[in-house]
């Protein structure tokens, strides 16, 4: 059941910065040797986030819209 309440929807915009560690584990490495033609063929699998951080002293608030009936403050953030 897809309702819309009037007065209900909330909008805020905000950013902040933050890194995110992109790789592979080393132990997903496929190494596959053909002695025949001497040549070595490494397989990396797909790069995944390993690790990320957020700079909380990097958010920055823009604007906020607030239904009459469902009210926030940043706090909640």
């Amino acid at each position: 059941m897809n309702v819309k309440l009037p007065f209900t929807e909330n909008e805020t915009i905000y950013s902040y910065s933050g890194a995110i560690n992109v790789g592979s584990s080393l132990e997903d490495i496929r190494i596959d040797i053909n002695n025949e033609s001497m040549v070595i063929t490494a397989s990396l699998p797909e790069p995944g986030i390993l690790s990320h951080e957020i700079d909380n002293e990097s958010f920055e608030y823009y604007d906020k819209k607030t239904g009459v009936f469902s009210r926030y403050n940043m706090g909640d953030f």
